[in-house]
């Protein structure tokens, strides 16, 4: 029996452009900005490959409405965030980190933009961000996960855990990370696990090249991707249960992301034709609950062809980046649509300062 969960619908990158689409587009206030008001959120900007071009902008709540100043750290700070943004975290103690991949740097941010420390003794790279006592996890491209001090951002311990370290997620106690295949030589093919309390590592053999990770309901979901005779990439979700102990691996589906909500695990599986100009999008949607996966029509509007990036639910909306392609096929920007959980459009904000949506925080 098809199952139909309640999740946030979204625009097609079209209804972006067009006049009649609900919800009204927000226009920048007259006014500047006045910093001294604590952003309500954080949009992480990746930026294009080798462009300098990540950015950092700072979502407001004025009179109901929401509202992107761009280039926040450049405003706070006299300077570029830097090369491929990777990602951002709000810790419990209120302050805001990111990482830059390329550029080799972490930092740590106040509620109003402004750099308090930096950390940049890495060869290859950071990546990924997970709190867990206290302590800020960070993946690298160096094979390490290093474990933070979150009021010095000094490293108190390091992991050893594979070549290519990428997504990190935490449950039940234990720090997860996915080892991925980067550099296409079949090395990356496990799971590290990392005991919070103990420190204890445990690397747990999976499909070859794990990347997205997340935990959702007290287990740790990745994808794995291999390529078929044809060259085409399949791209397989996987659950990890009861990590640290049994770490039993079961198969779940086949689909390229993973977004937790309170309604279940959805998933996408999007598929790229990058041989049209610009490049064309498809988009299945899946539902993971109960152990049981269904094929879902979570949206309102039609999502089948518009180039998602980002899904994150908060409270009581879903957040979604999509990124806006030029007919030569280089891409302009990015749109941040907010949804209730009923599928209905609050809000959609056309510029939200940068290329490459990626993630979203939230101050409170």
């Amino acid at each position: 029996m098809k199952k139909t969960i309640r999740f946030s619908s979204l625009a097609l990158v079209a209804c972006i452009l067009l006049a009649g689409c609900e919800g009204d587009d927000f226009k920048y206030p007259e006014e500047p900005v006045n910093y001294a008001v604590v952003p309500y959120g954080y949009v992480l900007n990746q930026g294009n490959w080798g462009s300098n071009n990540a950015s950092l902008s700072a979502i407001y709540l004025r009179g109901g409405q929401y509202m992107v100043s761009p280039d926040f750290y450049l405003k706070n700070n006299g300077q570029n965030l830097g090369d491929q943004a990777q990602d951002i975290l709000m810790s419990e103690g209120g302050r805001v980190f990111v990482s830059v991949t390329n550029s080799k740097y972490i930092a740590k941010l106040d509620r109003n933009g402004v750099e308090l420390a930096r950390y940049s003794d890495f060869t290859n790279g950071p990546r990924s961000f997970v709190e867990a006592d206290g302590d800020l996890f960070l993946s690298t491209y160096d094979g390490k996960v290093l474990r933070f001090d979150t009021a010095t951002l000094t490293p108190k311990a390091t992991y050893e855990l594979g070549a290519w370290l990428e997504d990190i997620a935490v449950a039940g106690g234990n720090v997860v990370v996915s080892n991925s295949d980067y550099t296409g030589m079949g090395l990356g093919h496990s799971l590290g696990i990392i005991n919070v309390a103990s420190g204890r590592v445990t690397e747990v053999e999976c499909a070859p090249n794990p990347t997205r990770l997340v935990a959702w309901n007290g287990d740790f979901f990745f994808t794995t991707t291999e390529y078929d005779a044809s060259w085409n990439a399949v791209t397989k979700v996987w659950r990890l249960s009861d990590a640290g102990a049994a770490n039993t691996i079961d198969s779940v589906t086949l689909a390229t992301n993973l977004y937790p909500t309170d309604n279940g695990l959805l998933m996408m599986n999007q598929t790229v034709n990058y041989y049209v100009t610009p490049y064309a999008y498809s988009n299945n949607f899946l539902s993971y609950s109960n152990g049981t996966v269904s094929a879902v029509e979570p949206f309102k509007t039609d999502l089948s062809s518009a180039p998602v990036y980002m899904v994150q639910q908060h409270g009581d909306n879903l957040y979604v980046g999509i990124s806006n392609y030029a007919a030569s096929g280089s891409v302009l920007n990015s749109s941040l649509l907010i949804f209730d959980l009923e599928g209905n459009l609050v809000q959609r904000i056309s510029d939200a300062g940068g290329v490459f949506l990626s993630k979203i925080v939230f101050a409170e």
